[in-house]
């Protein structure tokens, strides 16, 4: 294999300031990428008449689609979005924007955040599919604290510190609403039809498909005390929902650098165990030693000064025809993502897995991406995919790819050159890593379109 030959291929596929949207505003807490269908960004802009945002040619020609608007009347709605907002067609971006900014004359400062009353600023969810070039907007009350999208169907549920309401993107529907028992810590879609709840104490199911208001989400375990302080930042699950379950949060220790905790649950131990990590994910991943797939836990963490630590646990319980679990770390030397100064010091904060290609992606604040062997642990190559913060990512294994929203506001599409990475796995002495990744290539139906050239992850 040529030194030179490219083994990962990074694509920027959409640039989000060039949707209006501010810097200030391209963060984890206000960007939610659940999937590839749509990214909802919450963000503030000028609501005034002027001039429109030259860079708009991303998306030159969105799909019709009928913009979010304002809630049904019914009392037990919570108040997200500004009453008496119009709705307006997507044809063209920059006169959406244009019609927005002359209509938006609202007298009783619903839309102002706190600190903007006077500035002319107007609180906004803009939801866009960056593969189909479909766009909405939707001008909402500054007391909205949190949307998101659904990974497997176009609907978004959107919340304050109240309520949590869910509506249909395309036609403004209004589906259920949930009340929060207490104070919510964290929500995000699960399923196509399940939201997580988090509170203070405890952890919630949200069915939304059931009507009845006197409904309650069901409980599944109680939220760990060494969690009480921690930033919440995620929660994972099985695919049935109902057997394995965790939370991951971040905290400073005493030194100020970042750390992070994951409250892993059994329902069939009923217990809670917490780890040391910054990063998790679940999995099904048959290894080629068993006859069965089984559940896998992988965390990543930052380990001592510059390198990385990942784990690969298989999870409970052992199935008869399986060899006993597996249980492995590794350590991975840090990438050079250096300054002037040196070496910056950097953790991880996502892990994705391709279960076909039995690959782990470990991604790093500052851009790093390290590809992994999931059988063995070990790292097969590595990259810097950005010279930004990377803040979400996310794996949709129908079209293998991930994609990845850096600070910046790129959203990337990361692949791999199958055909270099096999040689690159021969050439490290790594044989059986590329015979089990060419035997994938080889049972693949796109054999010729697909793996031929590009695979994405």
């Amino acid at each position: 294999m040529s030194l030179d030959e490219p083994i990962i291929n990074v694509t920027q596929v959409l640039q989000l300031t060039n949707l209006d949207i501010s810097d200030n505003d391209i963060n984890w807490s206000k960007v939610k990428m659940n999937g590839f269908r749509w990214i909802a960004i919450r963000h503030s802009r000028q609501s005034t008449t002027g001039a429109v945002n030259n860079g708009h040619n991303e998306l030159p020609a969105p799909s019709t689609g009928t913009v979010v608007g304002s809630l049904p009347s019914e009392a037990y709605y919570p108040h997200l979005f500004s009453p008496g907002y119009r709705n307006h067609s997507c044809d063209d971006l920059n006169q959406w924007l244009r019609d927005n900014r002359e209509d938006s004359d609202d007298t009783n400062g619903d839309n102002e955040r706190p600190g903007m009353s006077g500035t002319g600023m107007e609180s906004v969810i803009t939801v866009v599919n960056p593969f189909t070039r479909q766009l909405y907007n939707c001008q909402i009350s500054c007391d909205t604290k949190c949307a998101q999208i659904s990974a497997d169907n176009d609907m978004i549920a959107i919340s304050n510190d109240k309520f949590l309401a869910v509506y249909c993107v395309h036609t403004n529907q209004c589906l259920n609403t949930l009340p929060f028992p207490s104070r919510c810590r964290h929500w995000n879609w699960i399923r196509h039809n399940v939201i997580v709840v988090i509170t203070e104490r405890e952890v919630f199911h949200w069915n939304i498909d059931v009507p009845d208001l006197k409904f309650k989400p069901e409980l599944k375990f109680k939220v760990d005390k060494r969690l009480q302080d921690y930033q919440i930042t995620g929660y994972k699950c099985d695919k049935t929902c109902d057997q394995w379950f965790a939370i991951t949060s971040l905290y400073l220790d005493d030194e100020g650098e970042v750390n992070g905790c994951v409250q892993i649950h059994s329902t069939r131990n009923q217990l809670s165990q917490c780890i040391d990590a910054q990063a998790f994910t679940l999995c099904e991943y048959k290894f080629i030693a068993n006859q069965m797939p089984t559940q896998v836990l992988l965390a990543a963490k930052r380990h001592q000064t510059n390198a990385l630590k990942i784990y690969i646990i298989e999870l409970g319980p052992i199935q008869e025809c399986n060899n006993s679990l597996i249980s492995r770390t590794e350590v991975i030397p840090q990438l050079d993502t250096n300054d002037a100064n040196g070496l910056t010091p950097d953790f991880p904060v996502a892990i994705e897995c391709n279960t076909d290609l039995g690959l782990i992606y470990v991604f790093s604040k500052y851009g790093a991406l390290y590809v992994c062997d999931i059988e063995t642990g070990a790292l097969i190559t590595s990259a810097l995919i950005s010279s930004s913060v990377i803040f979400s990512t996310c794996f949709d294994s129908e079209t293998q790819t991930v994609m990845a929203i850096d600070r910046t506001g790129q959203l990337l599409t990361i692949e791999l050159y199958l055909s270099a990475f096999v040689r690159h796995l021969n050439a490290i002495s790594k044989p059986e890593i590329a015979q089990r990744i060419q035997s994938v290539v080889d049972n693949s139906d796109d054999d010729d379109d697909g793996y031929d050239e590009v695979t994405r992850l």
